[in-house]
C-alpha cells in the first residue's frame, strides 16, 4: 500500500519571492517501511528549486490531536521517516500508521 499525498493550500508560490513555503499533508499507510516511506519532495516542489528545512508534525487523522510519535524527514533517502515518542529508535517494521496524517512544511529557494 502506498502514501497519499494532498496540498492543502500554497503559501508564498509567487515569482516574486525569493523563498518558498509548501504544505503537504501525507497520510501514511497501514505496513511502515523499515528506512521510511519515499515522499519525491524534489518532484512536488517543483525542479530547480533547493529545499531549505523541512519540518513534520503528525497529528492523529480523526481526532486532529497530535500523534506521540515524532517524524522527520531524511533529506539523503527523500523519505519520511517515523521515530517513537522517546526518540530512541525507528518506528516497527509494518506498524500500522494509516490513522495519521503528517503535515510536512518545506520552505525552499
Amino acid at each position: 500500500m502506498a502514501i497519499t499525498v494532498t496540498v492543502p493550500h500554497k503559501i508564498g508560490l509567487s515569482a516574486s519571492t525569493p523563498t518558498y513555503n509548501n504544505v503537504f499533508n501525507v497520510v501514511l499507510d497501514a505496513s511502515y517501511p523499515t528506512g521510511g516511506e519515499l515522499l519525491g519532495l524534489q518532484a512536488r516542489i517543483g525542479a530547480g528549486k533547493t529545499i531549505a528545512s523541512v519540518i513534520c508534525q503528525g497529528i492523529v487523522t480523526s481526532s486532529g490531536d497530535p500523534d506521540l510519535r515524532g517524524y522527520q524527514y531524511n533529506y539523503t533517502t527523500d523519505k519520511i521517516m517515523g521515530v517513537l515518542a522517546d526518540g530512541t529508535a525507528e518506528v516497527a517494521n509494518t506498524e500500522d500508521l494509516s490513522t495519521v496524517t503528517v503535515k510536512v512544511i518545506v520552505t525552499s529557494y
